[in-house]
């Protein structure tokens, strides 16, 4: 009996020391408060459709991923990005149709 509660208690370990880096990775207050106001500032931004983005931030890092229609709107993303406060560089990975 004694070594079943000993395999239980190292399985239980084992399940909380895998789960712990997960919950080490979660977006601060900071980074979440930051994407929220990439994503607004994009959506409000006319010159192009930001639908199709989808915005994440690290320490003052903006990811902003998805699809938009021509590759001359990345560039307006970019700038619209760097206007908000708090934002200290821009990682696009954001993907354009071909001849676009």
């Amino acid at each position: 009996m004694r070594y079943i509660s000993l395999i239980a208690r190292a399985a239980l370990l084992a399940v909380i020391l895998v789960a712990a880096p997960q919950i080490s990775d979660a977006a601060s207050p900071a980074d979440e408060a930051l994407a929220k106001a990439v994503s607004r500032k994009l959506m409000d931004d006319k010159n192009f459709d930001a639908t199709n983005l989808i915005v994440t931030a690290e320490d003052g890092k903006v990811f902003v991923r998805g699809q938009m229609k021509r590759n001359s709107d990345i560039n307006k993303v970019r700038s619209s990005v760097m206007g908000v406060p708090g934002v200290k560089t821009v990682v696009e990975e954001i993907d354009v149709p071909e001849g676009r």
